[in-house]
C-alpha cells in the first residue's frame, strides 16, 4: 500500500541578533512552533533550530552567510509551505526565504491554526501515491 507523500512545513524567522539573549528568544519561538507543529504530527524544518549555534561551533570554519542562505533556499524549495515566526519582517534572511515562498507560490501562514486547518485539507484531499 502506498502512502501519501508528507508535506512539509519550513519555519522562517529570525536567528541573529544584538545579544545572545536575543538570540536565544529567536531559537525558543522557532522551537515552540516546531513542537506545536509535531504535536499534530505535521512535519517540519526549521534552520533556526537545525544550526542553532553553529557560526560559534565552526568559529572561523563557518562558510559565512552566502552559504547558509543557498542551504536555506534549497530546503525552501523542497517543502510544501511555510510558517512565519514572530520578528521575521526584521530578519534579512526570513524576509529573502517569504519572497522565494512567494516565487514558488508556496502557502505562507503566521498563525498556527491556519497551518493545521491547510495541513489537514491537503492530507484530505490528495491521493495516495
Amino acid at each position: 500500500m502506498k502512502t501519501k507523500p508528507m508535506k512539509l512545513i519550513y519555519i522562517a524567522g529570525p536567528y541573529t541578533a544584538a545579544t545572545m539573549f536575543e538570540v536565544e528568544a529567536n531559537i525558543h519561538e522557532s522551537k515552540r512552533i516546531a513542537l506545536l507543529l509535531a504535536k499534530h504530527k505535521i512535519p517540519f524544518f526549521s534552520p533556526v533550530c537545525h544550526t542553532a549555534h553553529f557560526e560559534q561551533y565552526l568559529g572561523k570554519d563557518d562558510p559565512g552567510y552566502d552559504y547558509w542562505i543557498e542551504v536555506t533556499s534549497e530546503m525552501v524549495r523542497r517543502c510544501d509551505a511555510m510558517f512565519m515566526a514572530h520578528g521575521w519582517t526584521n530578519s534579512m534572511g526570513a524576509t529573502a526565504e517569504y519572497r522565494l515562498a512567494s516565487e514558488l507560490n508556496l502557502p505562507v501562514f503566521d498563525e498556527v491554526n491556519d497551518v493545521l486547518e491547510w495541513y489537514k485539507e491537503e492530507q484530505e484531499t490528495k491521493p495516495n501515491g
